[in-house]
């Protein structure tokens, strides 16, 4: 018996297809619907017969390592095998009849992706930009040999994987560009790489909603293929966790939430632990540290462990080149300053200090920056720490509590305290009890819409000057600004954009006199 398969093919809906006998006039394989041959006959009728070159059919590179699989089926088949729904999931081609004539056995199976899997990577792809989201998402148990158990640095490589995914849908170099072959790569990137809305996209490559929908459904089986296929691969490499995966998740173990904390006393313990060493190798440690606190934005106990992994560094350093060490606490930064000893003649050249990975990756941990500098003999290195940021008011008007808390993730640790507003009617009135920094305005509230409110703002003497960025899923931009709107922001907002956006108000406040400068970062 002939296998049979059910496949899904980028323009048309479910088939079957049946390999054609050796001596069968048409096709080498039968596009056939529902199993029936009559549409089939007189497809071949109407072509006389000629069998369809796989060559002339524009297919994606993917769909190109169907046909090593099944080189005798249609190239609109091959291409359809690549997102081939199972009752519980989705495969690559299973089994595949031999060739006529042929003593070569069917090839191996190909990984069957679950069904669960295939939902789990369209999820994730619909909130590519949340990174609160994906870190607490199931796929990244899914993907933990893959993408390690540090949560931040697993959302880092989720993210990587899905784009590599996306790219893998190109067709071949050469394609034209209004082949269908285009649609799944134009879909899934624009729609949720370029976060472009529907609307958008339909005009763009001129298909319907529903075309839309089919061509992202198939495009999200092909990344949970690819996806799949690295969690397999993965798995295959049998042996423990390399140094990064082990230091990321020492790391995320130790990890305590980040706070304000005072940097000279960090820096005070970390010299206690590191005075030992300093005395054996016979160097001398000065520290010079401010009568105030420096306060910094870190973890702590990461924190102390970065200046403990930097200071044991120095030491060693200086003991090797006749240095004498300095430790300075300044505003926001901490200064080894490593000068030759008495008597001793400085090098003509000094080379920078190479770093280690656990120090790299405690610097990234806490969101420092470690540069080095050398002059005259005198070599600095510092570590650049995260200032206490300036904090911000910033008012939300808004009715969806869950775009709310969006915005409170893509701002959180970014110096602004946001106030929400849910009631439009007593928008105004809060609004004059706050005076905000600036505010976020949604323009579709029941009640009382986003433009009365607007226009109560202008209208009123003590609020006119609060910068107003309007936030919608309407296109009105130019109606927003002509009723007195800073700026438009059209729904969905990703994170860069509200950071612009909201740095953009505060500057024009700053320039009214009313509100400090931004924290740069």
């Amino acid at each position: 018996m002939p296998t049979v398969y059910r496949a899904r093919c980028p323009d048309r809906r479910g088939h079957a297809v049946r390999p054609a006998d050796p001596g069968d006039p048409l096709r080498s394989a039968s596009l056939v619907p529902g199993g029936q041959r009559a549409r089939a006959e007189k497809t071949s009728a109407r072509r006389g017969g000629a069998p369809r070159d796989p060559e002339a059919c524009a297919v994606p590179e993917r769909c190109r390592a169907a046909m090593t699989l099944a080189p005798h089926a249609d190239p609109v088949v091959q291409c359809a095998m690549q997102y081939m729904p199972t009752p519980r999931g989705y495969s690559m081609p299973i089994a595949t009849s031999p060739r006529p004539n042929s003593d070569s056995a069917p090839m191996e199976s190909t990984p069957h992706v679950p069904g669960e899997f295939v939902r789990l990577t369209a999820d994730v792809m619909r909130h590519y930009y949340d990174s609160a989201y994906l870190a607490a998402h199931p796929i990244l148990a899914q993907l933990a040999e893959t993408l390690g158990t540090d949560h931040t640095v697993a959302v880092q490589r989720l993210r990587r994987m899905l784009v590599d995914a996306v790219e893998g849908l190109r067709p071949e170099h050469g394609t034209p560009p209004a082949s269908p072959a285009w649609r799944p790569y134009r879909v899934l990137h624009g729609r949720y790489i370029l976060a472009k809305g529907l609307d958008e996209l339909e005009a763009e490559l001129g298909l319907s909603r529903r075309q839309i929908q089919r061509e992202q459904r198939s495009a999200f089986a092909a990344v949970a293929i690819a996806l799949w296929e690295r969690k397999l691969a993965t798995s295959a490499e049998a042996g423990l966790p390399g140094r990064q995966d082990a230091m990321a998740q020492e790391i995320s173990r130790v990890a305590s939430e980040e706070e304000v904390c005072d940097a000279v006393r960090e820096l005070e313990a970390a010299l206690q632990v590191v005075r030992a060493l300093a005395d054996d190798k016979g160097v001398e440690l000065v520290p010079r540290f401010p009568s105030s606190a420096v306060q910094v934005v870190a973890n702590p106990d990461l924190l102390r462990q970065l200046l403990v992994s930097v200071l044991s560094l120095v030491v060693r350093v200086a003991s090797a080149e006749e240095y004498s060490v300095r430790v300075e606490a300044q505003p926001a930064s901490v200064h080894c300053v490593l000068y030759p000893k008495d008597g001793c003649r400085s090098p003509a050249q000094a080379h920078h200090v190479p770093l280690p990975d656990p120090v790299l990756a405690l610097a990234q941990a806490n969101g420092a920056l470690i540069t080095q500098e050398s002059t005259d003999g005198i070599r600095r290195l510092l570590i650049e720490l995260r200032p206490v940021p300036q904090s911000y008011t910033v008012v939300i008007v808004e009715d969806n509590r869950d775009l709310v808390r969006l915005y409170s993730r893509y701002l959180a640790g970014r110096g602004y305290r946001l106030i929400e507003i849910s009631d439009s009617t007593t928008a105004v009135q809060r609004i004059a009890e706050i005076m905000p920094d600036a505010i976020v305005l949604d323009l579709m509230m029941s009640r009382v819409d986003g433009w009365h409110i607007l226009e109560s703002l202008r209208g009123s003497p003590s609020l006119r000057s609060i910068p107003v960025a309007v936030c919608s899923v309407l296109n009105e931009p130019e109606l927003a600004r002509s009723l007195g709107a800073d700026a438009y922001l059209r729904k969905p907002v990703r994170p860069p954009e509200l950071l612009e956006c909201l740095t953009g108000l505060l500057e024009r406040r700053r320039s009214v006199g009313s509100a400090p400068p931004p924290a740069t970062r």
